[in-house]
């Protein structure tokens, strides 16, 4: 049923973006999260590079515009700044919105997080600059919507740039804001891409649910922790035969990550290293 269902994400993507076959999608997608534990920033360059050594065939990337339609990488709607002027811990109540800022502003700065390999302080990553290190890396992408408010500009901005690399045919949509609305609006601008929902917490994983998505193929579902305890494989095969795949969110080891899989589930977002080895 795995490789079943992975054929039908590599057909319909190959339909849609051209007569050229695109690179099936891995069995397993074991996707990159967080810093992993490593001393990467996350969302930086460098901590994608030490995700690709690692053995991840999967990148996630959390998008935000800014004021001119440049996206940047970053997991928060702002910057907060130290006493140096460098990109410190996001505060919430005080910040600078990126969505305000123009990317001549935002390509000066750097993370107060220096790199653990060089001590040099890295600079905020753009969209165009992990779409190519996806793209020389052959790995998938993973990039997350986080402003609802930029869906426009951003979903067009993606969709240009993944035409400019030719990565259509390997590119999942995170739909963070958790909405159906929202993954619709994402197949407005990228119908031949899968859209992943992200189930929170309060969230129900229910029949009508899977038939819901089952409307917006080719879709996903990824499940936090609290979800995977509860379902069972027979949850998961109906899923399948709706022609969702289902991963999950953060297993803790590689012991939790192997119950994941013989439950069914297809993958899941990793901040543990250790979970994939």
């Amino acid at each position: 049923m795995k490789k079943f269902l992975t054929g039908i994400f590599a057909a319909t993507l190959c339909l849609t973006c051209g007569a050229a076959p695109g690179p099936e999608m891995p069995e397993t997608l074991d996707i990159a999260y967080s810093s992993l534990n490593d001393g990467y920033h996350i969302n930086t360059i460098e901590h994608f590079r030490a995700a690709v050594k690692a053995g991840f065939n999967c990148l996630k990337a959390d998008m935000q515009t800014t004021s001119d339609g440049v996206v940047v990488l970053c997991h928060d709607v702002g910057f907060t700044f130290d006493e140096d002027g460098r990109i410190g811990k996001f505060d919430k109540k005080n910040h600078a919105l990126i969505c305000e800022m123009s990317y001549r502003d935002v390509k000066k700065l750097e993370y107060a997080f220096a790199d653990p390999q060089t001590g040099k302080h890295p600079k905020v990553c753009t969209l165009d600059q992990f779409t190519a290190l996806c793209k020389k890396s052959k790995v998938w992408m993973y990039p997350t919507q986080r402003n609802d408010g930029m869906i426009d500009r951003t979903q067009s901005e993606l969709r240009r740039i993944l035409k400019k690399y030719g990565m259509t045919c390997r590119c999942i949509v995170n739909n963070y804001p958790y909405s159906l609305e929202t993954g619709a609006k994402v197949h407005e601008y990228l119908p031949m891409v899968p859209v992943c929902y992200t189930l929170d917490y309060y969230d129900h994983f229910s029949p009508k649910l899977l038939d819901r998505i089952s409307n917006a193929l080719p879709a996903m579902i990824c499940l936090n922790r609290a979800w995977v305890e509860k379902i069972d494989s027979e949850t998961v095969r109906c899923a399948e035969e709706k022609g969702i795949r289902v991963l999950g969110w953060y297993p803790s080891s590689a012991e939790e990550y192997s119950e994941w899989k013989e439950k069914g589930l297809t993958g899941a977002q990793i901040t543990r290293i250790e979970a994939i080895r």
